[in-house]
């Protein structure tokens, strides 16, 4: 879920230690920079797909994203969109801080998020959340056309440990 976009750039912004692919530790300094490199204003535009798909049924307003279930398998769900949830366009009027740091139980920024300078976009029926950065500053933007694809749309390199490779099963 778009939750684990949130936590990783909460992760990214605090104290707490991290590790690459090979276990090894990030040191700070890098931490900083791959946060700056996602969230700073400046070109070229960078972005990401969050993965959250909003809906409406009778007459409320609903969210398709993934999680991790208590034993720690990700898995897909659809929910009603939790009442504390930012509504409200807000043009330079979030806080990024604020939002990864405090968000609500699907990882969007909650009605009373504090004042910073990110762009807010509300969910949108039928549309999709997705987070960019250019040179006129960073967004996160819940009403983007689904069907959208582009070059500029990025991805991260990931790696994928030997451990997790043998704990799945083979078909």
């Amino acid at each position: 879920m778009s939750f684990e976009f949130s936590e990783f750039l909460r992760k990214l912004s605090s104290d707490e230690q991290l590790y690459n692919g090979n276990g090894n530790p990030i040191n700070s300094s890098l931490k900083r920079r791959v946060l700056g490199d996602i969230t700073e204003g400046r070109s070229p535009l960078r972005s990401e797909r969050l993965g959250y798909l909003f809906s409406k049924k009778y007459s409320k307003l609903y969210v398709t994203y993934h999680k991790f279930d208590s034993s720690g398998k990700l898995i897909k769900v659809t929910e009603r969109l939790d009442p504390d949830t930012l509504l409200t366009n807000k043009t330079l009027e979030i806080s990024l801080d604020d939002w990864v740091n405090n968000p609500n139980p699907q990882g969007l920024p909650k009605s009373n998020v504090q004042n910073g300078i990110l762009y807010f976009w509300k969910p949108v029926e039928n549309k999709v959340a997705w987070f960019y950065a250019d040179a006129d500053g960073a967004n996160l933007d819940c009403d983007w056309d689904p069907l959208f694809s582009d070059a500029f749309i990025g991805v991260r390199v990931a790696k994928i440990l030997e451990k997790a490779l043998k704990d799945e099963p083979s078909y």
